[in-house]
């Protein structure tokens, strides 16, 4: 007689958990799958970040280039006028 209510006590319990593991366990699915678009996300953010350093970087060194000429030609400007002034 034990054996059979330990055996009927074992199935109410199963009977009764399942629905819940199958919750438990979808919930669990849906966190992944979210999680998993939250990573594929956070990468292309990542990977337009990187693009836009590389474009500041790009017009950095052109604005470094820029400011070189730019004092190149007023060093000649002001030996010009050092030449005309004398």
């Amino acid at each position: 007689m034990e054996w059979n209510a330990s055996t009927g006590l074992a199935l109410g319990l199963v009977s009764t958990l399942t629905p819940w593991f199958f919750s438990v366990h979808s919930k669990l699915a849906a966190i992944a799958e979210q999680t998993a678009q939250g990573a594929q996300k956070i990468d292309a953010i990542a990977a337009a970040t990187g693009r836009a350093f590389e474009k500041v970087y790009d017009a950095e060194k052109q604005i470094a280039s820029q400011d070189l000429r730019l004092r190149q030609v007023s060093e000649r400007l002001d030996k010009l006028e050092e030449t005309f002034a004398e």
